[in-house]
């Protein structure tokens, strides 16, 4: 008995030590590296990422227009902004060792939090010192309800252009804003760490803290050297507080920029779920960062973001991690400022003059190689007031400063695809050199009825041309001459020249906000729920109809009547070179093509001869009038609610339709109750001419473009058609009238730019001459 309970115990015992020699092989061999390595860190100090400087944004010249510039910020740590207990109860045992060791944990933890108190009315304080510094904004963020909305609110007898737009209180910049503001932003800071974890969490299947709970995050920036020095000094008796070096991005200050350069936004949580280098901890975007979200911003991130770098040192000072930042690269624009600011100043002096200004386009391409010299949208704005004047800019639906227009509204092109018709009609020889078709005014003359010409200005006339052959018909713009060439070709002969020319094709300017327009094949007229007949054959021979162009894609149009080649165009210089192609046109239909270009602006009684002609340098302008018929749009609604006391109200909001009429008053409202079926239009522009609450026959209003180019003329101002012209351009006014008389005039004074810009050779890199009269 005595010897068996022996062996028990001597069992234990054994199996006792068994455990602990497998517990030390395993300690010692098997995971003696990993404890090593934690050992080691044991010793270290904090890792510190090493920010980089996103690349800057240049114009062909090399000017600067959007970089990062050095400043100073505030930085909060993520466990006072999230006031988590663990780092509140670290703080207190700092605190309580410092200052008094007879302190209990839960007085200095009190003491800690009054302490966060006055940090944060110590912050305001000290924003106020940005406060006015209209280039420098935080990294704004949508709150619950999303990023500012605009709405203009008012009663069913509030006149209609009386009504402001209420700012959300998140709409302003959060330098030198109340204690509560910054708390709101700290608690926008924490939602977006908690949105990364789960990011990073569900793509490694596992939970682990992130790099973001273990830094401080900036509550307040832009403080130049001497706000830096003030916040230390205010700011020193907060352990939790950092004042560290950073950038703002600058832009170069210019209402003809914006559109181009675009914006910074926050990361997303979709931005985080779709980071391709989510497990990479110097690549992923971090929650606090900024990327392009529009503009050149946007579609040069790859190029602009740079990637962080890592530092580490141990307790005795020694580098044990040291990766470099690497800086983002810049990336050159094909524009020019100074033509670019030139034709924004021409829109802005000629616009306000127009019957119903709303905005326009000016574009201008390098022929050869489809450069964007000038890509003006007006009106525009200013990037530095973006944020804080967004609920305005947003809320303006007739002048729409935020719509970049030169790429991302379409319009029917009208005239300025009559060249376009003639081509087609003569490549595939459904009409010749020597066609002629006799305009009395009327497609059928003898009833006066059907298809007509274009009505003579101030009468109710239509203009008789009589016999017109191919060069007449475009230097006179007649209705009657295309409708024939239009029935002849057919709309798959036309669609398939308008392919040809880049209508309905991808622009290649790169940029998020470009439409395609549309190319009305015969696939897109039967997806639309209908088949093909001869008037959609004559609308689209006058480029009315379903066609619709951006203007750039109208620029491009003329530098293909110019030089006879399609090619997209470039605005983001990359070192690659588009595809490209000829069309299939003979040399003698060209010249008569360009022929009619001339006689356009340079012929007496041709369509624009007495408002764009234009001789000078050895060049004359050579151009395409056009007017697009369009109905006034709607710029506001009215919306009939609920009040939450029960009593019935108006509120008039503005929109562009009924959906947007409609989410602008739910962002601001709430729960309100509205019927969408009683939302019904309140203003349109231009307005209506009756009484009339829809338009209604007579208010048709046009679009007025011109197109154009400069042509080589010898010294008896012939010109010179086989010289391939430079620079082609188009210019769109809305709601205009006539491309005559509204763009004709701005397009004689683009050519005089032109010349003072560019030089004698229309020279894309020419040093401007500012000695010029």
């Amino acid at each position: 008995m005595f010897e068996t309970r022996l062996k028990i115990v001597l069992g234990v015992f054994g199996l006792a030590l068994l455990v602990i020699v497998v517990r030390l092989i395993d300690l010692q061999i098997v995971r003696g590296a990993e404890f090593r390595k934690q050992a080691d860190e044991a010793l270290l100090c904090p890792r510190h990422m090493v920010p980089f400087v996103r690349g800057r944004i240049l114009d062909r010249s090399g000017v600067e227009l959007a970089a990062d510039h050095p400043c100073w910020e505030i930085a909060v740590h993520y466990g006072v902004l999230a006031m988590k207990p663990a780092h509140l109860r670290r703080q207190a045992r700092r605190l309580r060792t410092s200052t008094d060791p007879g302190m209990s944990l839960t007085e200095a933890e009190a003491e800690v939090r009054r302490q966060i108190d006055h940090m944060w009315q110590d912050i305001s304080r000290l924003s106020a010192l940005v406060r006015n510094r209209k280039d420098i904004f935080l990294d704004g963020q949508p709150t619950a309800d999303g990023w500012p909305t605009a709405l203009a609110v008012g009663d069913a007898n509030t006149p209609r252009d009386s009504c402001p737009p209420r700012l959300k209180p998140w709409a302003t910049p959060l330098s030198g804003e109340s204690v509560e503001d910054l708390l709101e932003r700290a608690r926008h800071i924490c939602a977006r760490i908690a949105r990364v974890r789960k990011v990073l969490e569900d793509y490694h299947g596992y939970e682990f803290p992130i790099e973001e709970e273990r830094m401080a995050h900036a509550v307040v920036e832009g403080l130049d050297d001497q706000d830096q020095i003030a916040a230390r000094q205010v700011l020193q008796d907060y352990p939790w507080v950092e004042v560290r070096a950073s950038t703002y991005r600058y832009y170069h200050r210019s209402h003809a920029l914006p559109h181009i350069l675009g914006q910074l936004g926050a990361v997303t949580e979709a931005t985080l779920a779709g980071d391709p280098n989510k497990g990479n901890e110097l690549t992923r975007y971090r929650s606090t960062e900024k990327l392009g979200v529009s503009g050149v911003e946007y579609a040069a991130e790859g190029e602009l973001r740079g990637r962080r770098g890592l530092f580490q040192q141990n307790r005795a000072g020694q580098v044990v991690e040291n990766i470099s930042a690497v800086n983002g690269a810049d990336v050159t624009l094909t524009l020019r400022l100074d033509l670019q600011e030139a034709l924004y100043e021409l829109m802005a002096e000629m616009l306000p003059n127009t019957p119903y200004p709303s905005g326009g386009a000016i574009v201008v391409l390098d022929v050869p190689t489809r450069e964007v010299l000038a890509l003006v949208s007006y009106p525009g704005y200013d990037s530095r007031d973006y944020r804080k004047h967004y609920n305005e800019l947003a809320g303006d639906m007739r002048r729409q400063p935020l719509r970049f227009r030169a790429i991302a509204n379409a319009y029917a092109p009208g005239s300025i695809m009559k060249p376009l018709t003639c081509i087609a009609g003569l490549s595939l020889g459904k009409i010749t050199l020597t066609t002629t078709f006799d305009c009395q005014g009327y497609y059928y003359p003898k009833t006066r009825s059907g298809r007509k010409c274009w009505r003579i200005h101030g009468t109710n006339r239509r203009k008789a041309h009589g016999p017109l052959m191919v060069s007449d018909a475009i230097a006179h713009s007649c209705n009657i001459f295309m409708y024939h060439t239009g029935e002849r070709v057919g709309v798959r002969g036309l669609c398939d020249y308008f392919d040809m020319a880049g209508v309905g094709r991808s622009s290649g300017v790169g940029l998020p906000e470009a439409a395609r327009g549309i190319n009305p094949t015969e696939s897109y007229i039967n997806s639309r729920g209908r088949s093909v007949t001869k008037g959609d054959a004559w609308n689209y021979a006058i480029g009315q109809g379903e066609v619709n162009m951006t203007p750039l894609q109208t620029a491009n149009l003329m530098a293909v009547y110019a030089g006879g080649i399609y090619k997209p165009v470039t605005l983001i210089r990359t070192g690659s070179e588009p595809a490209q192609w000829r069309l299939p046109v003979k040399a003698q239909h060209w010249r008569a093509i360009r022929s009619g270009l001339f006689r356009v602006t340079n012929e007496r009684g041709a369509t624009a001869y007495k408002t764009a002609h234009f001789v000078r340098d050895g060049y004359a302008l050579c151009g395409k009038t056009g007017s697009a018929t369009v109905w006034p749009a709607v710029v506001s609604y009215t919306i009939p609610y609920t009040t939450a006391a029960g009593e019935e109200a108006v509120a008039i909001v503005p929109g562009n339709s009924k959906r947007e009429a409609g989410e602008r008053f739910e962002a601001h409202y709430g729960e309100m109750d509205f019927e969408w079926g009683l939302v019904v239009p309140h203003d349109y522009w231009p307005p209506l001419q009756g009484s009339h609450k829809r338009p209604a026959k007579g208010d048709e209003k046009e679009h007025a473009w011109f197109i154009a180019y400069l042509q080589a003329v010898d010294r008896s101002g012939a010109p010179m058609l086989d010289v391939t012209p430079r620079i082609a351009f188009s210019v769109l006014v809305e709601f205009g009238g006539s491309g005559g008389r509204a763009a004709g005039p701005i397009a004689a004074r683009v050519a005089d730019i032109l010349l003072d810009t560019l030089g004698p050779g229309l020279d894309p890199d020419a040093v401007r001459d500012d000695t010029r009269p």
